[in-house]
C-alpha cells in the first residue's frame, strides 16, 4: 500500500516555509513557500578539512506550488531577488519536492 506523503509535505512547508514570490517569464507571479538554506562547501587541504561557504543558495519548494521552474526565472523572498541557475532537480523519492539552486541578482 503506496503512502501519500504530500500532506506531510504541506504541514513542513507551513512549518518551515517562508513566503516568497516565484517569476517565470512574462507570466504572473505567484506567492509560493520556500525552504531555504546555503549549504557549507568542504574543500580538503592536505592535513587539514577547510570549510568554506557556498556562494549560492538552494531553495526547496512544492512541485504543487511550480510545476516547471527554469534556469532564468527569479525568486523573489524578503525583498531579495534571486535567479535560477541550473535546472531545479527532485531528490525526494515520492517527487514532491524541487531543490532549486540560486544566486542573488546582480551577484
Amino acid at each position: 500500500m503506496a503512502v501519500d506523503f504530500s500532506p506531510h509535505i504541506d504541514t513542513m512547508f507551513l512549518i518551515h516555509g517562508v513566503y516568497a514570490t516565484y517569476v517565470h517569464g512574462s507570466d504572473d507571479p505567484i506567492t509560493i513557500k520556500v525552504i531555504a538554506y546555503q549549504p557549507d562547501e568542504i574543500e580538503g587541504v592536505p592535513g587539514s578539512i577547510t570549510q568554506t561557504k557556498a556562494s549560492t543558495a538552494l531553495f526547496d519548494v512544492r512541485k504543487s506550488d511550480i510545476t516547471n521552474p527554469a534556469a532564468g526565472d527569479a525568486i523573489i523572498m524578503e525583498g531579495v531577488e534571486y535567479t535560477i541557475i541550473h535546472e531545479p532537480v527532485v531528490r525526494d523519492a515520492d517527487r514532491l519536492i524541487w531543490t532549486i539552486s540560486v544566486v542573488e541578482f546582480g551577484s
